[in-house]
């Protein structure tokens, strides 16, 4: 008879609680996948316009190239750039805040 007396109790806590949780998990999920996927696409684009001067260069200035490992640079601050957008958006408690968009500074 006491556990019949909990379910409504119990009840009310997951709708209270556990319900919009779950909600805010999802549309994070959802935003963060989808702002990902567009820096993704930016990121990969912006690569291949760097590789592709390099194309018609004659041979001895790749190998130069190749040397200094300028393809290894490219990728690491293309990587640094990515994950300064990624801190960018989120705050202190690792949530997405919403962009603001402040101008060139």
């Amino acid at each position: 008879m006491a556990v019949q007396a909990l379910w409504p109790v119990l009840a009310g806590f997951l709708g209270a609680v556990v319900v919009p949780l779950a909600q805010r998990i999802m549309v994070g999920i959802g935003v963060g996948i989808a702002t990902f996927a567009g820096i993704s696409q930016l990121l990969e684009r912006l690569r291949e316009l760097i590789m592709d001067q390099f194309v018609g260069l004659p041979l001895e200035v790749l190998d130069f190239l190749g040397l200094l490992q300028v393809d290894r640079a490219i990728t690491m601050i293309l990587s640094a750039v990515t994950i300064r957008f990624v801190l960018r958006g989120l705050d202190a408690g690792g949530v997405l805040r919403k962009p603001v968009w402040k101008g060139a500074a």
